[in-house]
C-alpha cells in the first residue's frame, strides 16, 4: 500500500510509473521470439509462435513502406517514392503512414530497418496507452478511470491483432484519441493553438490511415458538429475571438482538401476506382460468434473484454437515470450512442442478414467512399476507442458511487484491479516470427541499379499479398519489381500480368518476350525456395530451356535469368535432356533429387479443387508432360482426364516401353492405366497430345484437357 501512496503521490510519477507498466506489459505480450529475434526478424501474425524463414504475409508489405522513408532519402529520393513496385516511377501511395513511417525511418538511421521497426511495434503500447490516459482525464477528471483506459486502448485485442502482424491500425489508431483530445481542449479552452492543433492533427490521421479517418469522420461527425456548435455559441468569449479560433483550423483542413484530391486522384487509376464486390465483404465481416472470442483474426476481432459485461449495462441505466443529471451526461450519451451504432456497423452485410433489414447494403451502394473497403470490421478502431472513453466514464462514475455509499475512496485500487483484470482478459498473443533471407549472391550481383525485373512467382490477382514477399529484397537493392502489393495498385497493370502470367510455369513465348523487351525489363528472378511464394521445378526447366533468357546463376534456390536482347536459336529439349535436367536441379533448400515420384513437368495449368469432385489440373494447350520415377521391375502411371467434346487423349511414352489401357467412365471421364517397364534409364516421360485447344472466356487461359491426379503405383 506505500507503495501505492508512493506512485501515485502526484502526476508527473503516475504517467511515468504508467509508462514503465505499459512497457512491461508490450514486452510480455510480444514474447520470447519476439525479443530474441528483435535484431533480425519481424513479427508474422499475433498467434503463431513459430519462427520461419521468409514466411509470407502482410507484414512484409508493411515493412516495405515503414522502410521507405530512410531507404530513400539515402539514395538521394524524395522520401515517400514508391516505384520500386509495379515497375514504374509514377506509381505513389503518398505520404503512406506517415508520420509513424518518417519516424521509424528516422530511428532506422540509428538501429537498422529491422530493430526500429520492431521497437515502433514495442513502444507502441506506451504512446497508445498514454494517448488514452490524457483523453479520458481530460473528460472524466479522474486519474482512476485514466490508468484503466491506457491499459484497455494499449491491449485490445483489436489493436493487438493487427500489431503483430501489418502494425496498421496496431500503431495508427493512437490518432484518434489524440485528435479527440485536442477538439476538447480546444472547445474548452477556445485556444488558437489547439483549434491549429486540432487541423494539424486531422491531416495527420489522414496521411496515417485514410480509411480509418473516414470510419471515424463518417461515425464521429455528430460529436464533432455538437463540439462546434457549443463553441460558436459561447457566450464566456466575444464572436472576433471564435471567429479567430476558428480560424486556425483552416491550414489543417485546406492541407485534408489537397492531400484527399491527391488520393482521390490515386483511387480514380486504381483498382478501387469503382469500388470494392460486394460479395466479398461477407468473407471478411465478423460473424456474432466472435464477440465472445478473444482473437479471431484482425478482420474480424470484435472482442470487447469482460469489463463490457458492467461498464455498458451499468452506463445504459445511468444513460437513463433522468433523476441524476451531470455535466458529463450529453457528452456519454453522445459517445454511447455513436459506440452502439459504429459496433453495429462492424457485423456490415451479416446484421442486413440477421435483420431483413438492407441498411448495410443501402450505404455501400449510396455513400460516397463507402464502397471503398470490403472490411466493416475495422469500422472497430472507432469502436475501441469510443469504448475506452465509455470504460473511463464507467470506472469514474463507480468511484463517485462507492465513495457515496461506502466511504471508500482509494481510486488506486480499483484502477489496479481493472487494470489487471484487462490485462488478463487481453492476453492470448504469441507472435510468429519472420526470418528475412541471408545475404543472396544474386540479388546483390544486381544491387543498386535500378534494375527493372521480374520476381517469379507472381501472382494471378495483382493484389495478391503475396507478391509483396519479395517487396523488402527489392527496397534493399533498389530494384525495379514487375509486380507488387497495394490495396491501390493501378488497373492498368492487370493485363499485362494476365499477359505473363505462364512465365510463372516457365512457359515464355515470343509475344511476351518481346513484351518485356519492349518495357525495358532486364532480368526474371525466380525463387525455388524453401519458403513460399516459390516457383515449381517444371517453372526452372522451362527457363533453362527457353530460347528468350540466359541462365546466369542461382544462389539459395534464387534463379536469375538474363533476358536476352535476340533470341537465341530453339533449343532441342528431347526427353532425355529434361531428364537429366530434372535430375541436376536440387529440391528447394538444396536436397539431392531423387528420380522417383511423379513430376508435373511442363505444360501444365495449377492444381484445382472443389466441392464433391475429383482434383485435376488443365493442361496448358495441347502438349503436357509427366515424369515418372523408375522402379524394377516396373511401374503403374493411373489417372483420369475428360477432353471437351469427349475427345480422347493421344499417349506417348519416352524413355521406356509402356502399355496403355484407356476405360471409359460413367461421368464422361476416362480411366488411364500407363504401365511402364525396359527403363533405358532412371524415369520415364508420358506425353499427353489433345486435339484441340479449348478456350472459357472470360478466362484468359488457353486449355487442353482436364487430368485428375497422377498416381504412381509399382510391383
Amino acid at each position: 500500500m506505500k507503495l501505492i501512496d508512493i506512485l501515485f503521490s502526484s502526476e508527473k510519477k503516475i504517467i511515468w510509473a504508467l509508462v514503465f507498466f505499459l512497457l512491461l506489459v508490450g514486452i510480455f505480450y510480444s514474447g520470447k521470439l519476439f525479443i530474441t529475434h528483435i535484431h533480425d526478424g519481424i513479427p508474422s501474425g499475433p498467434l503463431d509462435p513459430e519462427v520461419e524463414r521468409m514466411w509470407s504475409g502482410d507484414h512484409f508489405s508493411q515493412f516495405y513502406r515503414y522502410s521507405l522513408f530512410k531507404n530513400n532519402i539515402g539514395r538521394g529520393n524524395s522520401p515517400y517514392f514508391s516505384g520500386y513496385q509495379f515497375a514504374s516511377g509514377a506509381f505513389t501511395e503518398g505520404l503512406i503512414f506517415f508520420p509513424f513511417s518518417a519516424i521509424n525511418g528516422a530511428l532506422a538511421f540509428l538501429f537498422g530497418d529491422i530493430l526500429s521497426y520492431n521497437l515502433m511495434a514495442l513502444f507502441s503500447y506506451v504512446f497508445v496507452g498514454l494517448a488514452a490516459y490524457f483523453l479520458v482525464k481530460l473528460l472524466t477528471g479522474s486519474v482512476s478511470a485514466a490508468i484503466v483506459a491506457a491499459f484497455y486502448l494499449a491491449t485490445v485485442p483489436f489493436r493487438t491483432s493487427f500489431l503483430y502482424g501489418e502494425m496498421v491500425y496496431g500503431v495508427d489508431i493512437v490518432m484518434l484519441p489524440l485528435l479527440i483530445y485536442a477538439i476538447e481542449r480546444a472547445r474548452n479552452e477556445g485556444r488558437s493553438r489547439w483549434f491549429a492543433i486540432s487541423g494539424i492533427l486531422l491531416f495527420l490521421t489522414l496521411t496515417a490511415n485514410f480509411q480509418m479517418l473516414y470510419w471515424a469522420i463518417f461515425i464521429l461527425w455528430p460529436y464533432m458538429l455538437y463540439r462546434l456548435i457549443g463553441f460558436s455559441f459561447d457566450a464566456s468569449r466575444t464572436p472576433p475571438e471564435r471567429v479567430k479560433a476558428l480560424l486556425w483550423l483552416l491550414p489543417g483542413l485546406f492541407a485534408c482538401v489537397c492531400y484527399t484530391i491527391f488520393i482521390y486522384g490515386m483511387m480514380k487509376n486504381s483498382v478501387l476506382h469503382s469500388g470494392q464486390n460486394f460479395k466479398e465483404t461477407f468473407f471478411y465481416t465478423p460473424e456474432i460468434y466472435r464477440l465472445f472470442l478473444q482473437f479471431s483474426g484482425n478482420e474480424k476481432n470484435v472482442y470487447l473484454g469482460l469489463t463490457a459485461l458492467v461498464a455498458l449495462p451499468w452506463l445504459l441505466k445511468t444513460l437513463f437515470d433522468w433523476r441524476k443529471q451531470s455535466a458529463r451526461k450529453t457528452e456519454l450519451c453522445i459517445f454511447f450512442v455513436l459506440f452502439l451504432f459504429a459496433f453495429f456497423l462492424c457485423f456490415g452485410p451479416r446484421l442486413d442478414a440477421v435483420t431483413g433489414l438492407p441498411v448495410y447494403r443501402w450505404m455501400f451502394d449510396h455513400i460516397p467512399g463507402f464502397n471503398g473497403t470490403r472490411t466493416p470490421g475495422r469500422i472497430m478502431s472507432v469502436v475501441v476507442v469510443l469504448y475506452t472513453i465509455l470504460l473511463g466514464y464507467f470506472v469514474a462514475c463507480l468511484l463517485e458511487t462507492v465513495k457515496k455509499r461506502w466511504s471508500f475512496s482509494n481510486g488506486a485500487l480499483i484502477a489496479i484491479f481493472f487494470s489487471v483484470l484487462i490485462v488478463y482478459d487481453f492476453n492470448y498473443t504469441q507472435p510468429g516470427i519472420s526470418l528475412f533471407m541471408e545475404k543472396n549472391n544474386v540479388y546483390e550481383g544486381i544491387s543498386g541499379k535500378q534494375t527493372r525485373v521480374v520476381t517469379l512467382p507472381f501472382q494471378y490477382i495483382s493484389g495478391d499479398h503475396r507478391n509483396g514477399a519479395f517487396l523488402p529484397l527489392a527496397l534493399k537493392h533498389d530494384l525495379r519489381m514487375f509486380t507488387g502489393h497495394s490495396g491501390i495498385y493501378p488497373s492498368a497493370v492487370d493485363e499485362p500480368v494476365r499477359f505473363l502470367y505462364s512465365v510463372n510455369e516457365g512457359c515464355l513465348d515470343r509475344d511476351q518476350w518481346e513484351w518485356l523487351t519492349a518495357n525495358h525489363f532486364e532480368y526474371i528472378i525466380a525463387h525455388y525456395t524453401e519458403f513460399e511464394p516459390r516457383v515449381s521445378r517444371q517453372a526452372i526447366m522451362g527457363l533453362m530451356g527457353s530460347p528468350f533468357v540466359d541462365y546466369v546463376t542461382q544462389d539459395q534456390g534464387v534463379y536469375l535469368y538474363k533476358i536476352r536482347n535476340k533470341p537465341a536459336p530453339e533449343k532441342k529439349m528431347n526427353d532425355q535432356i529434361l531428364a537429366d535436367l530434372y535430375l541436376s536441379l536440387p529440391l528447394p533448400g538444396g536436397a539431392k533429387n531423387e528420380s522417383s515420384g511423379i513430376e508435373y513437368l511442363s505444360g501444365w495449368h495449377v492444381r484445382e479443387v472443389y466441392k464433391n469432385q475429383r482434383p485435376f489440373r488443365w493442361m496448358r494447350k495441347t502438349h503436357s508432360k509427366l515424369l515418372v520415377g523408375a522402379a524394377k521391375p516396373s511401374v503403374d502411371a493411373q489417372f483420369e482426364y475428360w477432353c471437351p467434346g469427349d475427345a480422347e487423349l493421344e499417349i506417348v511414352v519416352g524413355l521406356s516401353y509402356g502399355k496403355i489401357d484407356q476405360k471409359a467412365l460413367p461421368d464422361g471421364w476416362r480411366r488411364v492405366n500407363v504401365h511402364l517397364s525396359e527403363h533405358t534409364g532412371s524415369m520415364s516421360i508420358i506425353h499427353l497430345k489433345a486435339a484441340t485447344e479449348f478456350r472459357a472466356p472470360p478466362d484468359i487461359r488457353v486449355f487442353g484437357c482436364m487430368v485428375s491426379d497422377v498416381i504412381r503405383k509399382t510391383d
